[in-house]
């Protein structure tokens, strides 16, 4: 390819990329910007009839809170909040929007998403029907007559007309029940409406469908969207959007069943009692099924709203719209401003180390993160991501890290004009070797991230997405963008030598492996008091977003800022002396003016108690907040127990997603490297790395040395930790593949060898990379904010994954080779 043609598919993407974000504008979320605070309500009546002996109403209440974050926000880039508080209520914490983006989420807050498969009454038309139980006040009515669509509906709209029943009888939980004339055969029946605008011309408003007593009479378990999994949004043959998924693998034989017995008959898909489609059955079907949208298809509204539903699972019971009220940004100015400039500060650094180490070769890699940066906020304006605090610090991370790919690179271009070879042929050759480290060390974080993507839910996949797309982006503006840049250069010879630092010497001979017993005793130690030290702090590590806590509505005499807010509230103590609150989250505060005109401050707190939130008494937290404010409080309202924002079942669903990582990890390491010997060093090394970092973190907020309790925004630093220590790692095993059979000397000398000639690399990328996270965390320290936590979680990441590269999966790897007798 031509260097024009090059630069043409450059300039294509990247106006693709600016399109996108012209489009569709990035959001920020509630933390910068404020947003809105939506409440609902669950009635008492309808927990009470869902609650059994093992079945508390918190299980039901958790249950809702967990179908509704997955519906509204099911990719996790959105950044919106559901939380319970009180007994009965439910807050949606939301980003600025548009008033259709509200009322979406509403729309998707009402709707149970009830999915049912019946089938199409038409098959019953013309034959004789004895009796049709009709339900009435005062009981059934009998009436006789031959069923056909045409009087049946006559008969629906006259019990309409005598029950002044809005659903007009026939409903799921009042069938009509006809009595087959020859054979006495019931046949319960029921109508459903067609899905809005969706009504075939001349055919009424809705359909009758069956329920076969033998799948859904009593006893029976039916066909429901608890019998769906990996629902996908997919087109058809003929390009128009539908829906498919999956019959889970314990129902497909009874599925099979019930589709046999009724081939050639339509099968009626209904969703919130509605009839969305009825497609007719060519056979009989167990495994993978589509949903239509009519002969157009869905919309691409339609389609995301059905995936999402149907993905999230059906909510049992309807809540029911409180209010809504706008907020104010969640953590105040000033940390905003300070993460700004720690954004500002931290590009300046990745600027200034590239230019004055690699000279014009940094000027040419600068060039290729600025695309990469402009190719990623185009991509997740296209997913209509919500930026926050995190989210910024993680973008900035991720240039940080994409640098990594040039010194890889650039350390390549060295060893070769280190050999004699020309410019052009140096840069050539410095690219081809780089090119199969840079794409296995890439694809298997893209692994990992696709992982958490698949497995994880909420902020967990909305990693996994953020992670793959900053991972495409790189491996363009590295490989493709830069490469283009320095072949135009050479090619017109503008460029005819290359100014390259070095940090170390080439022919480093440390002996990494020379005290492989007392590295692997102190790793040892390291590891137990790891595991020790995160169990032994019990609960106190958790933030409010697992623990929950309570929540009151503050009204104040005075405006006050956040910071006051939350400094008042620290300093309240217990009887005992000690801090009455673990954690303070404001969420945000909004000026009002009562009838006199006179201006006042409201806002909503939630507040982590230094004891289990459920044990907790409010009549004695309401003085304490009192006292804490004196006469700048007017009121205390509304003080109740508030759930968590990560229910159990997200809980062991992150779990899994990492389990699920890692075994990935190593059956593609295994597969690339052709020895499952390297897929194990790395899932060790990557577990160690997590295992440590967490246990400092932990330690150091229970020493009081950062504010960084275990929240969503901690979990997103794990992540990258753990997308950090697999690049660290797959860069070494590459050298060493590469050496293997081209060094003399044992394996253990050739690993040596391999860490001394990647030394260089591996102390600057994790040099720049430390100094971007350390100008977040200094600028951040001691204003209590999640960018404080998550910036600490990621220095010790850095740290820790810098070292577990030469002293864990190195030494693991050799002990593993060795006992193999390699």
């Amino acid at each position: 390819m031509g260097n024009g043609l090059r630069w043409l598919v450059v300039a294509g993407v990247v106006a693709l990329a600016v399109w996108g974000f012209i489009a569709n504008p990035l959001h920020l979320g509630i933390d910068i910007q404020g947003g809105t605070r939506i409440t609902y309500a669950v009635p008492s009546a309808a927990i009470l009839e869902l609650v059994d002996e093992d079945r508390r109403p918190d299980a039901v209440m958790d249950r809702v809170v967990e179908v509704i974050a997955l519906r509204i926000d099911g990719l996790g880039l959105r950044q919106l909040t559901v939380q319970r508080e009180g007994a009965r209520h439910l807050v949606i914490g939301a980003p600025r929007m548009t008033e259709e983006e509200r009322e979406e989420i509403k729309r998707r807050m009402v709707h149970l998403g009830r999915l049912e498969f019946l089938i199409g009454i038409g098959s019953l038309q013309g034959r004789p029907v004895m009796e049709v139980a009709v339900p009435r006040p005062g009981g059934d009515a009998l009436e006789a007559f031959t069923f056909d669509e045409a009087s049946a509906e006559a008969r629906r709209l006259a019990a309409i007309a005598d029950e002044r029943d809005v659903d007009g009888g026939a409903r799921p939980d009042r069938p009509w029940t006809l009595t087959h004339a020859d054979d006495g055969r019931e046949l319960p029946i029921v109508w459903h409406p067609y899905r809005a605008g969706q009504a075939p011309a001349g055919r009424g408003e809705g359909a009758w469908l069956y329920r076969d007593p033998e799948f859904f009479g009593a006893g029976q378990l039916g066909f429901s969207g608890k019998d769906i999994a990996d629902v996908k949004a997919v087109h058809d043959p003929h390009g128009r959007r539908v829906v498919s998924y999956e019959v889970r693998p314990v129902r497909r034989a009874d599925f099979e069943d019930y589709t046999r017995r009724y081939v050639r008959r339509p099968m009626a898909i209904v969703l919130n009692d509605e009839l969305w489609s009825a497609p007719v059955i060519e056979q009989p079907l167990f495994d993978s099924v589509q949903i239509r949208g009519g002969g157009a298809g869905f919309d691409e509204a339609e389609q995301r709203w059905l995936v999402d539903c149907l993905d999230s699972g059906s909510l049992e019971v309807r809540p029911e719209f409180i209010g809504q009220e706008e907020v104010s940004p969640t953590v105040g100015a000033v940390p905003v401003q300070r993460s700004i400039a720690a954004s500002i500060i931290g590009l300046a650094l990745i600027a200034a180390f590239m230019i004055g180490w690699y000279r014009l070769g940094g000027g040419l890699a600068l060039i290729g993160l600025a695309c990469n940066l402009v190719l990623v906020a185009g991509a997740l304006a296209l997913f209509e991501a919500t930026i926050t605090l995190p989210g910024l610090a993680g973008i900035l991370l991720t240039i940080g890290m994409a640098v990594d790919a040039n010194i890889l690179i650039f350390e390549r271009i060295r060893e070769e004009l280190a050999k004699g070879k020309m410019l052009k042929a140096a840069v050539s050759a410095g690219y081809d070797r780089a090119f199969v480290t840079i794409v296995d060390a890439n694809l298997t974080t893209l692994l990992a991230g696709a992982v958490l993507y698949g497995f994880g839910v909420g902020p967990i996949r909305g990693f996994g997405v953020t992670l793959m797309t900053g991972i495409a982006c790189s491996l363009f503006s590295a490989l493709f963008v830069t490469r283009t840049a320095f072949r135009t250069l050479i090619s017109a010879g503008w460029l005819t030598t290359l100014r390259l630092g070095s940090l170390l010497r080439t022919t480093l001979r440390f002996r990494w492996m020379a005290r492989p017993r007392l590295v692997a005793a102190m790793c040892i130690v390291v590891l137990v008091a790891s595991v020790a030290t995160f169990i032994g702090v019990g609960d106190a590590k958790y933030g409010l977003d697992f623990t929950g806590g309570l929540s009151t509505r503050l009204h104040f005499t005075e405006p006050l800022s956040l910071v006051e807010v939350t400094e008042a509230l620290r300093d309240v103590r217990t009887d005992s002396g000690a801090p009455a609150f673990r954690d303070i989250s404001p969420m945000g505060l909004q000026a009002h003016a009562d009838a006199s005109g006179t201006r006042f401050e409201e806002g909503v707190v939630r507040l982590q108690p230094d004891t289990d939130p459920e044990s907790v008494e409010v009549s004695g937290i309401r003085p304490l907040i009192a006292g804490a404010f004196g006469d700048r409080l007017d009121e205390v309202r509304g003080l109740s127990h508030a759930g968590p924002s990560v229910v159990t079942d997200l809980k062991q669903r992150a779990v899994v997603s990492f389990v699920f990582c890692l075994l990935g990890l190593i059956a593609y390491i295994w597969l690339r490297f052709r020895r499952l010997s390297f897929g194990v060093a790395a899932a060790v090394a990557t577990v160690h790395d997590v295992v440590v970092a967490a246990s400092v973190v932990v330690a150091a907020h229970w020493l009081g040395i950062v504010h960084a309790p275990f929240d969503l925004a901690i979990i997103a630093g794990f992540l990258t930790i753990l997308g950090y220590s697999l690049n660290d790692t797959i860069v070494l095993f590459d050298r060493i593949r590469e050496n293997t059979g081209h060094i003399e000397g044992s394996f253990r000398d050739i690993v040596e060898k391999s860490i001394n000639q990647t030394l260089s690399r591996t102390l600057l990328t994790s040099l720049t990379t430390f100094a971007v996270v350390a100008v977040m965390l200094i600028l951040n320290r001691g204003q209590r904010s999640s960018i404080e936590g998550l910036a600490f979680t990621l220095l010790v990441g850095v740290t820790v994954g810098t070292l577990s590269s030469l002293f864990v999966a190195a030494p693991v790897l050799v002990r593993l080779e060795r006992s193999q007798g390699r």
